[in-house]
């Protein structure tokens, strides 16, 4: 890259572009969150979202957003390929009016693409491939164009939202066998699933399914769903007092002590220390 950070900013319009470049890493969960409003897009690398929604693990040409205050962290950056993140941080007085305010609080997207590739104004990731050139040649009158393309990829958040029944990670092209695995999934979390049971699903055998759902997805099944429990555990670990032991049989995690480690090895912390932690913020929220 030519630079690393950007700024764009009149009376009622902020915005603040820049790229974040990291080794392969293992990060303890934190909680992270600004007043920013903010469009991310996987340049390169693979790296995992912790959200409260769950983990998304996003691969080059992946885009996402996060609407103000609403918190997120990366908290692994996969080997491979290098990792680059763009991030534009906006704030704009659009966003304060009340029907915007409605729509956007405490949302999130994660919209998979294949690749760079595409960079139609179809999709948002396209605006931001053209703000990074934008920024990187700043030819006259390239603050208008960063602006014109940051409203672009807004408006295309608000109509998704506005919508009311889309799912809040979108697949550009999504096949119905992958629609089916995922609802099973989310259906039989707490059950012992199978590769054959869900090669069905999907209609494929079982190894033709393993090596298109890692084709598909970027990960293997065995992680998507050890991330699906994962997720489902946090939030009970946050939303209740169950036992944690019962917090990992609702996950799915038939041995509390395999759970325990599966945890710690993914945030650093135990699940009692992530519950204390989640708890205080939430108190002093």
């Amino acid at each position: 890259m030519t630079y690393q950070e950007c700024i764009v900013e009149e009376e009622g319009f902020f915005c603040r572009i820049f790229y974040v470049s990291n080794a392969a890493c293992k990060r303890e969960m934190q909680i992270h969150k600004h007043p920013l409003a903010e469009f991310a897009l996987v340049v390169s690398g693979t790296c995992t979202y912790q959200t409260e929604e769950g983990l998304y693990t996003c691969k080059e040409g992946d885009f996402l957003f996060f609407a103000s205050n609403k918190p997120h962290y990366i908290i692994e950056i996969m080997e491979g390929e290098p990792f680059i993140l763009m991030n534009v941080q906006v704030s704009a007085s659009i966003l304060m009016q009340k029907e915007y305010v409605s729509i956007l609080k405490n949302r999130m997207v994660f919209l998979k693409l294949e690749g760079l590739g595409d960079i139609s104004r179809e999709y948002p990731n396209g605006a931001m491939v053209r703000i990074g050139k934008e920024c990187s040649e700043q030819k006259i009158g390239w603050e208008i164009s960063v602006k014109s393309e940051l409203l672009h990829a807004l408006s295309w958040v608000i109509r998704y939202h506005a919508d009311g029944t889309k799912p809040l990670v979108q697949n550009r092209q999504e096949e119905p066998w992958v629609y089916k695995v995922e609802r099973y999934v989310e259906a039989h979390i707490a059950e012992e699933l199978d590769l054959e049971t869900l090669a069905k699903e999907a209609g494929f055998s079982r190894t033709y399914f393993c090596a298109k759902f890692h084709q598909y997805m970027g990960v293997a099944v065995w992680e998507y769903v050890t991330e699906k429990r994962m997720a489902v555990a946090m939030k009970w670990l946050v939303a209740t007092d169950v036992a944690i032991t019962e917090v990992a049989l609702i996950a799915g995690f038939q041995n509390p002590s395999h759970f325990y480690r599966i945890f710690k090895k993914r945030f650093g912390v135990t699940p009692a220390s992530y519950r204390s932690a989640a708890n205080k913020i939430i108190e002093r929220a």
